[in-house]
């Protein structure tokens, strides 16, 4: 994987996130008049949830401008942990609408059950609309997750899901339109149900994944296994007596201690200790620095 520099990684973030406000603005606007005009409530909903994630992306943007900053004397570290913060938040408001849609749509269906709340049935346009919607939503999905890997960015791959959760929600959406266009009415008010359910459980895999990167968290087994195996190929290198590393973001930090010969000099101790430091920094991307120690191993 090429390891791409601070301005690359934000110019590609801008660009996905300004293309997909873009088409979110134009897909939410078709929404609302589809489901304005083909009677459908969870074609509704889903334009709600479009135009909620306009409001992600603009934070997926701004977020890559803070995040990518050099580290200076007040974020020594870097500002990466900016954008993993955006993340926390837009999960968070992500479980909070779905929480609405859930209740609002409760409420629909209760007061339809009681013979107090009327349910047209959709049309073609409404169905149209949610065709058009799944093959959009999974365009943007496939685009923003390969430049979200491809930039190390939290945000702009937790936008990716929401795209992906929208096509999933338009797909129910589907399904309850289609019930009701038969005349089972009622399902488009529990596809919108399901729907809110669908954005729950993403929202809180977004939430958990991100507190992970805030708490400093253990990278993955695999990735210390790799990452140990590489320094034991390094020549010089006897043994690696003590391995660490913490999420920063979508970056981590390694901690190593390596054992050297003991009786080689500073400089040649230090050559090794600068060749493993440098190592694993170019071979694995993700890691935002390696701090080397060197122990003397005279077995």
């Amino acid at each position: 994987m090429d390891k791409l520099s601070r301005k690359e990684e934000q110019a590609l973030i801008e660009k996905t996130a300004l293309g997909t406000i873009l088409v979110n603005l134009i897909l939410s606007a078709l929404k609302f008049l589809a489901g304005i005009y083909g009677r459908s409530a969870a074609l509704l909903s889903d334009a709600l949830h479009s135009a909620s994630d306009v409001i992600s992306t603009v934070l997926v943007f701004f977020g890559a401008r803070v995040s990518r900053k050099k580290a200076d004397a007040t974020h020594p570290y870097g500002h990466e942990r900016f954008e993993a913060l955006i993340a926390l938040l837009m999960g968070l408001s992500l479980m909070g609408f779905a929480l609405f849609m859930f209740a609002q749509n409760v409420w629909r269906l209760n007061l339809y059950r009681l013979g107090e709340y009327t349910l047209s049935r959709p049309n073609l346009i409404a169905l149209a609309a949610i065709l058009i919607s799944i093959l959009v939503n999974e365009v943007l999905f496939w685009w923003a997750l390969k430049s979200g890997r491809k930039a190390h960015s939290s945000t702009l791959i937790a936008d990716a899901w929401h795209h992906r959760f929208d096509a999933i929600s338009s797909l129910g959406g589907l399904i309850g339109v289609a019930g009701a266009m038969l005349g089972f009415l009622w399902m488009d008010l529990l596809a919108a149900l399901a729907i809110s359910l669908l954005i729950m459980r993403v929202a809180y895999t977004i939430v958990i994944r991100v507190v992970k990167q805030l708490v400093d968290t253990a990278p993955d087994l695999d990735t210390m296994q790799a990452i140990e195996q590489h320094i034991l190929s390094i020549r010089g290198v006897k043994t690696v007596d003590d391995l660490k590393g913490r999420l920063h973001a979508e970056k981590m930090f390694i901690d190593v201690e390596i054992g050297v010969e003991a009786s080689l000099t500073l400089q040649a101790a230090h050559h090794i200790a600068e060749s493993v430091h440098l190592q694993v920094e170019s071979m694995f991307p993700l890691v935002k620095h390696c701090m080397v120690h060197v122990n003397p191993n005279d077995t």
